[in-house]
């Protein structure tokens, strides 16, 4: 046998419920309509998200087709598959530092020890206790 507070919970009419038990679904139902509410704004942001990222996603695909063949050249001066002409060689810009070296002999193909000096000027940053 149901005791008198099963058996009105058991019934689907609300109007048998007592004040505490009516306030406290009808407190719940504003939760989940808030919850919902918010389950909406974050598929709105997730879609939003995803657009921007496809955005930038083309952008990058876009500039790296615009740089491949800047990446190209460089790679081929460096391992001297290519020998830049005069034109090349003209600084284009005011904003580089330029440090004197000696000049390499002509029959030297590519930059000698590139990587090496240039990873000797780069400040290495590291995580010491």
């Amino acid at each position: 046998m149901l005791s008198s507070n099963e058996e009105i919970m058991t019934t689907s009419d609300e109007s048998s419920l007592s004040f505490d038990q009516q306030e406290f679904f009808s407190n719940k139902q504003r939760e989940n309509d808030r919850i919902n509410a918010l389950k909406n704004l974050q598929i709105s942001y997730n879609q939003l998200e995803s657009h921007y990222l496809k955005s930038v996603h083309e952008l990058e695909y876009k500039f790296h087709e615009q740089c491949s063949y800047l990446f190209e050249q460089r790679s081929d001066i460096i391992n001297g598959k290519h020998e830049p002409t005069d034109d090349e060689c003209q600084l284009k810009t005011d904003f580089i530092e330029i440090n004197e070296r000696s000049l390499p002999s002509n029959d030297q193909l590519g930059i000698p020890s590139f990587w090496l000096q240039t990873l000797k000027q780069v400040r290495l940053k590291t995580n010491r206790k």
